[in-house]
């Protein structure tokens, strides 16, 4: 039984430095709106009236959700590629 072909999973030449910053650029612009809607969940704790607070709060999981998400994409893309 023969092995499955595996080919080099590194982008040719002067590729290599455009998808390492591409990778780069969105992970930060992805934890750039992270931050923003964390201050924006911030001031709909403070403005929101007596007991809407939990309603907000549930709001959080989705915010690190996301963070996870762009976080965690552009690493394992990173790590798969060799970059």
């Amino acid at each position: 039984m023969g092995a499955f072909p595996d080919g080099d999973p590194t982008p040719p030449g002067e590729l290599a430095g455009a998808f390492s910053t591409i990778i780069g650029v969105a992970k930060w612009i992805g934890l750039g709106v992270a931050v923003i809607a964390m201050v924006v969940l911030g001031i709909m704790l403070i403005t929101s009236r007596s007991g809407d607070g939990q309603r907000h709060v549930g709001r959080l999981g989705y915010i690190l959700g996301g963070v996870f998400i762009v976080v965690s994409a552009a690493t394992l893309l990173a790590f798969l590629t060799g970059y």
